[in-house]
């Protein structure tokens, strides 16, 4: 009975010994406060944890989750705590400026006022930290805010040009009584002509 009770002993020592190696490799390992993120917070993944490029908080789940929007596919959702910090200004705008590449050349309703041709990218302020918003060069504009708070601004389509020659006018009506047939029964040539030049 007596090496039974030795055993027990033993036992514990051995439990407690695994859980002073455990604490003490907890200290070390984790820093002393986790970061506290919100909803708008850029974060991107330590040791190459998700998510892999900055990505804006959209909103947080129990158990330690949190949903993130990386903009170039669905939103994601990981476990955050000790496996993302906070991306720098650097990271975000390198990002952005990524994104907003698909600007150059075209026309772009700003997220302030006003539609606009982007000529280069960025604007000499760039990414703006203080109000999360990204701006570039238009032709007619000092600055466009094309980004801001996880909205981006949206290009404006070039509207085709009204048929001026018979056959111009055959394949507008074939390329009408297309959409027409695949679109539900609300399509109506209003609509169609949404993408015509009317003067």
């Amino acid at each position: 009975m007596d090496e039974f009770k030795n055993m027990d002993k033993l036992k514990d020592e051995l439990f407690e010994a695994i859980d002073k190696i455990y604490k003490d490799y907890e200290s070390k390992n984790e820093p002393d406060t986790v970061p506290e993120f919100k909803v708008g917070d850029w974060v991107i993944g330590k040791n190459r944890c998700l998510p892999k490029k900055p990505s804006l908080i959209r909103k947080f789940y129990e158990y330690n989750l949190m949903d993130y929007d990386d903009f170039e596919g669905a939103t994601k959702q990981i476990a955050w705590k000790g496996y993302i910090r906070p991306a720098t200004k650097e990271e975000i705008e390198s990002h952005l400026r990524k994104i907003c590449e698909k600007y150059i050349g075209k026309k772009v309703k700003c997220l302030h006022c006003g539609e606009y041709t982007i000529i280069n990218t960025p604007h000499p302020s760039g990414y703006d930290k203080k109000y999360d918003q990204f701006w570039m060069i238009a032709s007619n504009s000092d600055g466009v805010c094309v980004y801001e708070q996880g909205k981006f601004a949206s290009i404006i389509p070039d509207k085709k040009k009204l048929p001026k020659t018979r056959e111009e006018f055959e394949v507008f009506l074939n390329d009408y009584d297309y959409e027409r047939a695949i679109c539900d029964d609300e399509f109506t040539i209003n609509i169609y002509l949404n993408e015509y030049e009317i003067q």
